[in-house]
């Protein structure tokens, strides 16, 4: 429906979250891997301020995680198994997809404990 589109136009292009003084990015894509002169600190801001549509399909490199100061938390680019690094979290196990592996994970923090129920697709089977 129109409201459900209205309310995900307003959310946040990024989130800066703090729990038990351990900083976060939350961001739904990724930070894109551009060479800017901006300290890695800033880069999530910059990106914000000056092209936010960028953190919204960009796909994170796992492999090359931006060093942002502090760890990363991303969906959008579908993972088999979480991904719990220092500097990311990719958290999308494809909840959304029709497949039988797919399921709804979330991590809970500061402990960066794992939380996974199954996928509405198997559910609703």
């Amino acid at each position: 429906p129109r409201e459900h589109l209205a309310w995900l136009d307003g959310l946040a292009d990024a989130i800066d979250l703090e729990v038990d003084g351990e900083r976060y990015w939350l961001v739904h894509g990724g930070v894109p891997d551009d060479q800017l002169a901006v300290e890695p600190s800033g880069r999530v801001p910059w990106f914000v301020r000056n092209a936010p549509e960028r953190l919204h399909g960009y796909r994170q490199l796992l492999d090359r995680s931006p060093n942002l100061g502090r760890p990363l938390i991303v969906g959008h680019q579908q993972v088999e198994e979480p991904v719990v690094s220092g500097a990311i979290i990719a958290l999308d196990t494809g909840a959304g997809e029709p497949r039988s592996s797919a399921r709804l994970t979330a991590i809970v923090l500061p402990e960066r404990r794992l939380v996974s129920v199954p996928s509405w697709t198997e559910v609703t089977q």
